[in-house]
């Protein structure tokens, strides 16, 4: 855990505001570094805005995936689709561990029951039925509604007793058969670089915040101001489909690809930057020249490497003379 000083990065009427603990890297990507010296205001409104962006993020996905992680290492849930061995296609919802069907009445036309722990899965028969209806009713086969549920009983008796058969009823002129699901899916995610741009400003901001000492963060105070009204601001377009950015992307060769979050920092009278990389692939930089330095320099040049394994080890922070 990172203990600040008494650093007030904002305050209300009068005085400081409330301090809150605050994962630096998330937790939904493996962050470990904790502090507990951060505007509590500011964290809980940011954080709701920010933080979910880089578990979502594309290239940090990628990233992750070069090292073995699979999408239900990173999102608690998320909707996906999964194409049988017959060219079907179900739809799949992934929460608390478990993939489960997400019944559908809108294509009657490939209609199944699927498998799981090689039984029918019991939550999606009722729907099964649901729709196995519809589609029977809509054939004008003159059966009463009664008879119709009863012979869609019967077949799904038949696949309760063994789930790999595949079952004919002639009255209803319907043939059934159970799916097998796996964890093989196809999905479709919807990053926003905008977003993932402003969780790496929550970052930058909160790091500089924690590690700049007071003369640096008085000197780089446009700076800091900047990132702050960036986030602050969010500008998104009007159809939410574009959104402004101020990080630099330079995704590294898969070579680099290592179970840890790395995050380089240097201060000095004539630069100041930061450079996050993840899963050691995925990097994004930002930083600025002063034009006109002060004399003499507000503190010595720093440099900051701050370590986040990811699986094993403890975080470590390190700052050390520049030159």
């Amino acid at each position: 855990m990172i203990r600040a000083g008494s650093a007030v990065d904002c305050s209300e009427d009068f005085g400081p505001r409330p301090r809150s603990e605050e994962h630096i890297i998330p937790a939904s990507i493996f962050g470990k570094f904790v502090t507990n010296d951060l505007c509590k205001c500011c964290n809980d409104h940011f954080g709701a805005v920010a933080d979910h962006a880089l578990v979502r993020d594309n290239y940090i996905v990628e990233a992750a995936k070069l090292l073995g992680f699979k999408e239900s290492d990173l999102w608690p849930s998320f909707d996906a689709v999964q194409v049988t061995q017959r060219g079907r296609t179900i739809t799949v919802g992934y929460k608390a561990g478990e993939f489960r069907p997400k019944p559908s009445l809108l294509n009657l036309n490939e209609l199944s029951l699927p498998i799981i722990g090689g039984k029918l899965d019991e939550t999606h028969i009722k729907h099964f039925a649901a729709r196995l209806k519809v589609k029977v009713m809509s054939k004008g086969l003159h059966l009463k509604e009664e008879q119709i549920e009863k012979e869609i009983e019967d077949l799904i008796a038949k696949m309760r007793a063994d789930p790999k058969g595949t079952y004919r009823n002639n009255i209803i002129a319907e043939t059934v058969e159970p799916t097998q699901l796996g964890t093989q899916l196809k999905y479709t995610r919807e990053t926003k670089p905008w977003e993932t741009h402003w969780a790496l400003t929550k970052i930058v901001f909160e790091l500089s915040q924690l590690f700049w000492p007071q003369n640096y963060r008085q000197y780089y105070s446009p700076l800091l101001d900047a990132w702050h009204d960036f986030l602050d601001r969010r500008v998104v377009s009007a159809d939410g489909k574009s959104g402004a950015g101020i990080f630099i992307l330079d995704v590294l060769p898969r070579e680099h690809a290592c179970k840890q979050h790395s995050i380089e920092g240097t201060i000095s009278p004539t630069h100041a930057q930061w450079t996050l990389t993840f899963f050691g692939t995925a990097r994004w930089k930002i930083g600025v020249d002063q034009v006109k330095p002060i004399t003499p320099p507000p503190d010595p040049p720093l440099r900051f490497e701050i370590l986040n394994p990811v699986g094993m080890g403890e975080p470590k922070a390190i700052v050390s003379l520049l030159f």
